[in-house]
């Protein structure tokens, strides 16, 4: 099993009302919750066609009951079906596009929701939008699968903006990390990254963004 789509699972309370799984691609999250039983609703969406099929008959194939999963077609968060879940899981995208997915949706902008989100890239852009629109994020967590660390984060909205260093943007907070050798690893592969643009940086390239990764290195 994919160590993210794991983590993520154990993320998820089983207390919770539903969870929508936004972009689901194989539908491999759905199919692991309805195999070991969750009893909340379990909603499946892409906006493609093609990858929400495949998850249908990878649903059919682990023997899932097929009104077990909800799947539907749609661009970004279902706001139809949202008095079925509580829990919104948005994995496996770029940072920018997770927040231009959260920004189209105003409705869950509410302490009725939990969103668990795993940004491929630019998790720094990411953190930056909940922090400063009302979220608060609870943990942030590292996994390790074939080499690469992933970021997952949860966070509820709160209304009050968390407050997270210019580094801390970028790998989360210490205190809210479930692995501190991961951490310290993840601290050196973005200090590696940083130190290569700025190495390969123009003299025409954006000073202040350069000094920007300057002092993030510094922090390190």
């Amino acid at each position: 099993m994919d160590q993210r789509i794991d983590c993520i699972f154990k993320l998820i309370s089983n207390e919770s009302k539903g969870i929508c799984d936004v972009g689901t691609d194989h539908g491999y999250l759905p199919i692991r919750l309805a195999a070991e039983g969750f009893s909340g609703n379990i909603i499946a969406t892409d906006i493609n066609i093609k990858p929400l099929k495949r998850a249908e008959s990878n649903a059919e194939n682990a023997d899932v009951s097929g009104d077990r999963i909800t799947f539907c077609r749609c661009d970004g968060l279902p706001e139809h079906l949202s008095d079925r879940f509580d829990t919104a899981v948005i994995a496996g995208m770029g940072g920018d596009l997770i927040c231009s997915i959260i920004d189209r949706a105003d409705w869950i902008f509410s302490d009725r929701y939990s969103l668990i989100l795993q940004p491929m890239t630019r998790p720094e852009v990411l953190r930056y939008y909940l922090v400063n629109n009302g979220f608060s994020i609870s943990s942030d967590m590292l996994v390790e699968d074939r080499g690469r660390i992933y970021q997952i984060i949860k966070c509820s909205f709160t209304s009050v903006n968390d407050s997270y260093s210019d580094l801390e943007l970028f790998c989360g907070k210490e205190s809210r990390c479930n692995d501190q050798h991961l951490y310290k690893s993840l601290l050196r592969k973005i200090k590696m990254n940083l130190n290569a643009i700025i190495a390969g940086s123009a003299s025409s390239d954006d000073r202040s963004r350069i000094a920007f990764y300057r002092s993030i290195v510094g922090e390190i």
